[in-house]
């Protein structure tokens, strides 16, 4: 009978070692949780960042469009296939960071939001007129929204990368669909 009461013993130690460790999931929760509030912290400073840096732009204010229609808009950008699934996969790598992002965002007060998006619009614009390809106005952008200091950071580039897809799903930047095209409003419609 002692034997068996040892047996058991073991047999419950291995039932919670390793990868069915009854624990791991709450581990994981807190990991969760303390990564999310990070990359909070991250967008944050990344937003500051750009904030700071857009104080003397010379551009005109105007509205953010409405998110719509990003695999056609994917395609109109970018013509050849590869493209096309490089930007999907910044789409996959950074779409659980654009809620935290959309989330900031609309934080932010209406003046900060409109000098970051002609921040993003005006970059755009500057690498556009270079002649640049639209992957590579995209991988320039990428670097314009990470501060100098955390460009080797793999979170602070990801988290600056969304921002960008961010602006690209809502049309700030990058050509827009018939269909967006309808749809954008101008402070000028009604004169």
């Amino acid at each position: 009978m002692f034997l068996e009461e040892i047996q058991k013993l073991n047999n419950l130690k291995a039932e919670v070692t390793g990868d069915k460790n009854i624990l791991s999931n709450r581990d994981t929760i807190i990991n969760y949780n303390q990564n999310e509030e990070r990359e909070q912290g991250v967008i944050e400073d990344v937003f500051n960042y750009v904030i700071t840096k857009i104080k003397d732009f010379p551009f005109k204010k105007g509205e953010p469009d409405k998110l719509l229609h990003t695999k056609q808009k994917i395609e109109l950008n970018f013509k050849l296939l590869s493209e096309q699934n490089e930007v999907k996969e910044y789409f996959t790598n950074g779409y659980n960071k654009l809620t935290l992002i959309e989330s900031y965002f609309e934080t932010l007060g209406t003046e900060e939001q409109n000098d970051i998006h002609n921040f993003a619009f005006y970059n755009y614009s500057q690498l556009k007129d270079k002649g640049l390809k639209s992957i590579k106005i995209f991988r320039e952008l990428f670097k314009v929204f990470i501060p100098d200091y955390k460009e080797k950071e793999p979170m602070y580039i990801n988290i600056a990368n969304a921002i960008v897809l961010f602006f690209f799903d809502d049309c700030t930047i990058f050509e827009k669909t018939e269909k967006e095209n309808n749809n954008q409003t101008s402070l000028f419609d009604d004169i």
